[in-house]
């Protein structure tokens, strides 16, 4: 279980800054993201740390529970997965990403994000009301 706060707190802190930044300029966002995928070199990259980053977060946690604790899976085996298909699909990858690189998705995206690093923070810093 310690392993598990662990990672909520550094998996929510991150989805809630990430969420945060998109909304507050999703248009420098849209951007960025237009010119990650541009960039082969620095997608491979990309692609490489998230899957070593995938991989780790899979071999620490990788437990199928029945409660709240089975996000952290679900989000490692995410990671992993999208390293993988980064390195072994990258066009199909750029493809598949620019179907979704509109204002309203973006927002959405922010906003999910936001919601979801809220609740692990909440979880992993096991805050009281």
């Amino acid at each position: 279980m310690e392993s598990t706060l662990f990672l909520a707190k550094i998996m929510g802190v991150m989805f809630a800054v990430i969420g945060l930044a998109i909304l507050f300029d999703t248009k420098y966002y849209m951007k960025a993201f237009e010119d990650f995928f541009k960039n082969k070199g620095l997608m491979y990259v990309t692609g490489f740390i998230i899957l070593i980053m995938g991989l780790l977060l899979v071999l620490v946690h990788n437990r199928w529970t029945e409660d709240w604790t089975v996000v952290i899976t679900i989000l490692a085996w995410l990671t992993f997965l999208k390293g993988l298909f980064f390195m072994l699909f990258p066009s199909w990858m750029v493809g598949f990403s620019k179907k979704f690189m509109t204002k309203s998705y973006l927002t959405g995206s922010g906003v999910f994000a936001l919601l979801l690093g809220l609740c692990l923070i909440y979880k992993g810093f096991e805050i009281v009301f």
